[in-house]
Order: structure tokens, then C-alpha cells, then sequence
């Protein structure tokens, strides 16, 4: 299921995304997850900006497995997306066929490449 607010702050709904890369920057303190949406009709990249992160847990159910967006063409298929809801422990969870990622961060910004 894909978080209703990340859909609002999109302006679309973000099902049938992939993960296509994650870039970790400096040490692990921020995060930033490029995401392909409707690759068949109109392909647009979208981005997530995760800032001032603490805790980072990474889970791979691929025993053979090359870094996300190495699955195919079109990366990682999206299954959900959550934003946490706490002024003080803001969790993002991306759960994908190849991985999930769980991120507790300050701030979260998501811009579109139209």
C-alpha cells in the first residue's frame, strides 16, 4: 500500500513505481531514493530526499542479488510506501519485491522531474 500523504505530496498515485537507485551521502546521514512511475504510459522520475537520518535497516530477500534497480530495466517494484506520522520518530518504509528499507529521518522532501 502506498502512503495517501506521499500520493498527495506527488500529485499522483505513486502504484506501479520502481525503485530504480539509493544514494547514501555522507555516512549514511542522508538518503536519496530515485523512483520511476508508469513506465509503460508516461515515465516520470520522482525523487525522496530523506535528511538527518539515524537509524537505517536495509533487508534483501534476494539470497543472489545485485544493488536495487540491477532486477530489471525498470528497477525494484514498488509494493509500499509509508511516511510515519511522529513529530519525533519519523520512520520511512519502502517495501519492494527485492528489498525493504526502513529509515528514521528529520525531514522528508520529494520532487518530481516533469
Amino acid at each position: 500500500m502506498v502512503d495517501t500523504k506521499l500520493s498527495q505530496l506527488l500529485g499522483f498515485d505513486a502504484h506501479g513505481s520502481f525503485v530504480k537507485t539509493i544514494e547514501v551521502k555522507n555516512f549514511g546521514k542522508d538518503i536519496i531514493i530515485t523512483c520511476l512511475h508508469s513506465p509503460w504510459e508516461n515515465p516520470s522520475l520522482f525523487y525522496i530526499d530523506l535528511v538527518d537520518c539515524k537509524d537505517i535497516r536495509w533487508v534483501v530477500f534476494l539470497e543472489s542479488f545485485d544493488p536495487p534497480g540491477s532486477e530489471s530495466e525498470l528497477g525494484a517494484d514498488i509494493i509500499g510506501l509509508e511516511i510515519g506520522n511522529s513529530d519525533y520518530d519519523k520512520v520511512f518504509l519502502v517495501h519492494t519485491v527485492v528489498f525493504e528499507l526502513s529509515v528514521s529521518y528529520r525531514n522528508l522532501q520529494v520532487r518530481k522531474n516533469n
